[in-house]
């Protein structure tokens, strides 16, 4: 792990959290020590490297780093406020863009995406043709919605982008957990936001159990349990080249369905292990 940080930050660079991130201060002051952190909200960017530990919707709170220059700043992740953007997955699916993300990401990685990430739609309120119908919804028209029953809500609605609404789990609704009235209440309030606050409906994919070992204060040893497992990989850009260093599992209890904003989580680095190619 300090490894990856020195990679990452060379001799003189700096990580840059946020008040909002202020949790996780302990962890990189043991991963880098207490005088290379730096506290978003007052940091001003200088030449080398910064790693960014704020998310982009602390953007307007930070005027110094918005105000200043860019020239010789090195952001690890870059600054890229798109790339947090929910919407992109109902992006992924639209018909019109298949050809582009298919020659973009080649024929493999496609198909691998397609099956990895749940089926979205851009809650964008417009009239379809009497022919026209939304795709897998099979319905003409999102006033359709209304009428499915617990089990076909099994879909979340989204907000994408900045709102103070959404952070950890506070901007995702499951439709199947909530009454009719409440259900109808989000996806008008969803649709009416569009111009200023745009959401997406996405298929609803149930987070897989797994059984890991975890340190019991009570009992002071190791025991097994049960848990819900999100896996969040990071990927390192050196030069041209794009590396799988490792991943953060987040372990929750099982009967949490929406693996976000926890009050009680194991959080557990991941490693990556190069195999030996094997022979046919």
């Amino acid at each position: 792990m300090r490894s990856i940080g020195e990679e990452i930050l060379g001799e003189q660079g700096e990580v840059v959290i946020s008040e909002e991130a202020g949790d996780y201060r302990p962890e990189w002051e043991w991963l880098v020590g207490k005088e290379r952190l730096q506290s978003a909200e007052t940091y001003r960017p200088k030449k080398g490297a910064a790693y960014r530990f704020f998310e982009m919707f602390d953007w307007m709170k930070l005027e110094r780093i918005r105000s200043a220059k860019e020239d010789g700043v090195k952001w690890e992740a870059p600054l890229k406020a798109y790339l947090e953007e929910k919407l992109w997955w109902a992006l992924f699916w639209m018909k019109p863009l298949e050809e582009w993300w298919r020659k973009e990401l080649g024929d493999g990685y496609f198909k691998e995406l397609r099956g990895l990430v749940p089926r979205a739609w851009p809650l964008r309120p417009i009239e379809l043709p009497p022919e026209g119908v939304l795709p897998e919804l099979g319905i003409q028209s999102w006033s359709e919605l209304e009428g499915f029953s617990q089990k076909a809500r099994e879909l979340v609605v989204k907000i994408s982008g900045f709102s103070p609404r959404a952070w950890g789990s506070k901007g995702v609704f499951l439709g199947s957990d909530h009454p009719k009235e409440r259900w109808v209440q989000e996806v008008k309030r969803a649709l009416g936001e569009w111009s200023t606050q745009p959401h997406l409906l996405q298929k609803f994919s149930h987070p897989v159990s797994v059984t890991h070992p975890v340190w019991s204060e009570e009992r002071g040893e190791m025991i097994d349990g049960k848990w819900r497992l999100r896996l969040c990989p990071y990927y390192l850009v050196t030069g041209e080249k794009v590396e799988l260093k490792g991943a953060l599992a987040t372990l929750c209890p099982t009967d949490k369905k929406l693996i976000h904003g926890m009050e009680e989580a194991v959080l557990l680095p991941v490693g990556t292990v190069k195999r030996p190619i094997q022979g046919p």
